[in-house]
């Protein structure tokens, strides 16, 4: 979900992106990349959300805006606590120049796919982070118990849909 609300204000934003916008997120994407040098994290993260946030604003869509806040502050600590790996933060700080460029371009279509990409990337990241710390098994229930099946990721739920329901 989040991935597609970003998307969508991120096609919003390349179109609408004033000049000082633009040049506020070139700083702080430079400012991010100084954080993320010295391995500050913390700092990293912080400005890692203030360019998601940038974009957001620049599309100038109050009510995707009003979504996107109140969804995304409900994992952003999720998104910022799982352990990344080094290819996963290389993607990472690739795919924030590449939104430099594409916001530069005022290539939406681009940006949009970028946004969603990078956000599914994202979300692998903690859904790896949580799976290392799977609880054991559950027992079956529902439609699940009726099929025999045993439920062990939310993933797994899909599993349940019935064809035509």
């Amino acid at each position: 979900m989040i991935g597609a609300l970003e998307g969508a204000g991120a096609e919003l934003a390349a179109e609408r992106v004033t000049p000082e916008e633009l040049a506020a997120i070139e700083a702080v994407h430079e400012a991010m990349l100084e954080a993320w040098n010295e391995r500050d994290y913390a700092r990293y993260f912080g400005r890692n959300h203030e360019i998601h946030d940038a974009i957001m604003a620049a599309s100038r869509c109050g009510a995707l805006q009003g979504v996107y806040q109140n969804l995304a502050g409900r994992v952003q600590r999720a998104r910022y606590s799982a352990r990344k790996t080094d290819e996963q933060w290389a993607r990472a700080i690739d795919d924030h120049a590449l939104m430099i460029i594409l916001l530069r371009r005022r290539d939406g279509a681009g940006l949009g796919r970028l946004m969603r990409e990078h956000i599914k990337s994202q979300m692998a990241v903690i859904s790896a982070a949580y799976s290392a710390h799977e609880t054991p098994r559950r027992q079956p229930f529902g439609a699940a118990r009726r099929r025999g099946k045993t439920l062990e990721r939310p993933r797994d739920l899909a599993d349940l849909a019935e064809p035509g329901s």
